[in-house]
Parts: C-alpha cells; structure tokens; sequence
C-alpha cells in the first residue's frame, strides 16, 4: 500500500489528553511542529459533551479514537453485553475494533504506524487468548507496511524501545500522567545526515 509522503523537519507526538482542550494547543503553540500525531483517547466519557473536535481537528494532522473513543462510539453496545455480564463478548468487541483503529503516516519516507493499546502488562485489557490474536495482527501489520516507528498511548507511562526493525514510542499522557507526575510529550527532529527522525520526551 502506497501512502503520500509528507516532508517534516520537527514532529510532536502526544495521547491520552481525556478531554482537555488546552495543553495540546499550548504544547504546539510552544513547540511548533512541522506535523502533529495522537495517539488517541483525546477524550472520554466524562469530557464527550464538552469536548472541541473541531478545534481539536484543526491543529492534530493525525489522530486515532483510542479505547475511550470506540466505547463512547459503540456505548449502547457496551452497555447491552455489560448487564447481561457478558465480559468476553465486551472484550471480543473491543479487540476487534482496536486492532482496526490505527493510521499510517509518510514521514521523510519512513512509515509510522499510529495504534492506541501496543503493551498491555499494566491494565491487562484483553485476555491472554485475545492479546495473542491482537498482537499476532499487529506484527503482521507492522511487517506487511515496513513499519519505522510505532507510535502508542493507553498506559500513560513514557516507553521508548528499540525492536530490530522499528522503534516503539509512547509519549507518555499529557494531562494525566503515570503516578501523578508531569504532563509529558514527545518530540521527534530529523537527523538529514543519519536519515532517522531522534526522538526526545519533554514535561509539560
């Protein structure tokens, strides 16, 4: 699959913003980008109402729902398998709309894979069977498109690991971080001499 290549010196990555409408444009403002990617859950069921898409759209290049979106989307749904206790048809549902929730973006010719959940040891949000049937279709995504670099979100906790063919990123929340810390985001600058964009986590 071909995907337009989008040419970029400096890029922001953020996730898990649950509804603010402010730090995100204060970060770009501060930072300006070149190309901005989130990595979902920018909003949830206590911020839906009051949440600006179209703010929101107009300054984040790239975007996923993340699990908060799909359940808002989909909370009939939820709510029908939920009080007939029907915890493994919930999950089974959730799996597969997650693993259909990602983007691929071109940057300087090198593909990012933008996906929400990419570890699940903390929350443990499918069971082992599904977490197997999700990975197996994530590495099977990641080698079919020669995935560079994969951007994630869901924990709120800041990875950054080097796998033999991509690098794993996760910036990490920006307005509800891990252990009650600072905000936190991801900048990415491209090296035109090493041609790899250099990754760098930042508080808010």
């Amino acid at each position: 699959m071909s995907y337009k290549n989008i040419e970029c010196d400096k890029i922001l990555l953020i996730s898990d913003t649950h509804g603010d409408n402010e730090t995100y444009k204060k970060i770009i403002k501060k930072n300006k980008p070149d190309v901005v990617l989130h990595a979902g859950d920018f909003y949830d069921s206590k911020s839906r109402d009051s949440f600006d898409l179209d703010s929101f759209k107009k300054v984040v290049n790239f975007y996923i729902e993340g699990n908060h979106g799909i359940k808002e989307k989909n909370i009939e749904y939820i709510k029908k398998v939920t009080d007939k206790k029907e915890g493994k048809t919930r999950r089974l549902f959730m799996y597969k709309k997650l693993i259909k929730d990602y983007e691929i973006v071109k940057l300087n010719g090198e593909n990012f894979l933008l996906i929400h959940v990419f570890d699940d040891e903390k929350y443990n949000f499918f069971c082992d069977d599904e977490w197997f049937m999700y990975r197996l279709k994530l590495n099977r995504l990641i080698r079919k498109n020669k995935i560079s670099y994969v951007v994630f979100g869901h924990s709120h906790k800041v990875e950054m690991v080097q796998y033999d063919k991509f690098l794993a990123i996760n910036p990490g929340s920006l307005t509800a971080p891990e252990n009650e810390g600072q905000g936190t985001y991801a900048i990415g600058l491209w090296d035109k001499k090493e041609k790899k964009f250099n990754f760098k986590i930042k508080t808010v």
